[in-house]
């Protein structure tokens, strides 16, 4: 999950990758990865 999150990071960054990145962002591959942020960010509060 977290090499799913610096896609997010590190894809927008540099422009020639970052159509590809769009290419792969369908309303449900957000949804998803959406979703396991946000429980993964609920973990690390609840463990800070």
């Amino acid at each position: 999950m977290f090499e799913i999150i610096t896609d997010f990071n590190l894809e927008t960054r540099y422009p020639d990758e970052r159509f590809a990145f769009y290419k792969k962002c369908t309303k449900k591959f957000t949804e998803v990865n959406l979703k396991k942020i946000k429980e993964i960010k609920k973990w690390l509060l609840k463990h800070i």
